[in-house]
């Protein structure tokens, strides 16, 4: 069984303790955190240094605000703790490299959290289009979410806004789908981060891909939707889950809602895979090395567009 220590104890971190409550590989060993989380049954530290001295674990989960990943994934390497890391790992993706050199030097892994990753559907699609029964030639990724709180409406702690907090996901998915553009174009806006976001693409097969995403308002307008136009098919997802498909074989069952996982089902499988990785002694299932590519093309965009 694998001992996690989760490290943050906010939104994220409440989701992978449920992750982890629901893997039979895996258990909360302790919970690091400057806060008091409320109603925990797990012992409560105030630094990883003092968890480590009282218990005994075989992991982290950082899920922390941006600017203290590196330092706390540093810690957890010197430690000799394989890492698993929310996106975006770094501010930028210099402090990500970082990250990987040092985990390179440590020959201990670091994975990354890209949930949207670890979705039945996208999965799927994603199995479509490199077996060659799916070439989508039109990809559009469009919604709203409540506007940013806190620590994230901070560009000094989250590196940047809209893009960098969420719309990674989505570029993300993009570059895992078709690789990376040939050709993109982008414009944002807001202060003191960015909270309206839009981005065209163009693919090496041809595909032209669009993002516009804001958080305008103070509540969301529900999940990020995205249409895949293909040759003779089409696909529609609201959030992880396809709602519409035409011309295409049936996709799998959506996986079954389960509302202690506030950010769709991407965390518990991201977990139990993670955990299993870790008990055969293999590299996590989205390491840090793959996760790059979308980290170095983020700050391409934000180079093209401006600081936030």
């Amino acid at each position: 069984m694998i001992r996690w220590i989760i490290i943050g104890t906010g939104n994220a971190g409440r989701c992978h303790i449920a992750a982890i409550e629901r893997t039979p590989a895996a258990c909360v060993a302790g919970l690091v955190t400057a806060d008091d989380p409320s109603r925990t049954d797990y012992p409560v530290f105030a630094t990883l240094a003092a968890a480590l001295k009282v218990i005994e674990a075989d992991a982290v989960v950082i899920a922390t605000p941006t600017n203290t990943h590196l330092a706390l994934a540093s810690e957890a390497l010197y430690a000799k703790l394989p890492v698993l890391c929310e996106k975006p790992v770094g501010r930028n993706a210099q402090e990500a490299e970082l990250l990987y050199k040092l985990s390179l030097q440590q020959n201990i892994p670091v994975g990354v959290v890209l949930n949207q990753r670890a979705c039945v559907h996208t999965r799927w699609i994603h199995e479509q289009i490199h077996e060659g029964s799916m070439e989508p030639q039109a990809v559009t990724m469009t919604g709203g979410i409540p506007r940013f709180q806190g620590w994230m409406n901070d560009p000094e702690k989250s590196g940047g806004g809209l893009l960098r907090s969420v719309g990674i996901h989505f570029v993300d998915l993009l570059v895992w789908w078709l690789g990376l553009p040939v050709w993109l174009a982008a414009t944002k806006a807001g202060r003191p981060i960015e909270n309206n976001v839009s981005l065209l693409a163009t693919f090496k097969n041809g595909c032209q891909a669009c993002i516009h995403l804001t958080s305008i308002n103070s509540s969301g307008r529900g999940p990020i939707s995205i249409c895949i136009e293909a040759d003779g098919s089409r696909l529609k997802l609201d959030g992880h889950e396809i709602v519409l498909f035409e011309g295409c074989a049936p996709p799998p069952e959506c996986e079954i809602r389960d509302e202690a996982l506030t950010f769709g089902p991407g965390h518990l499988c991201v977990i139990q895979e993670a955990s299993q990785m870790l008990l055969e002694r293999k590299e996590f299932p989205i390491s840090l090395a793959m996760a790059l590519p979308s980290l170095y093309l983020l700050d391409q965009i934000y180079e093209a567009t401006g600081s936030c």
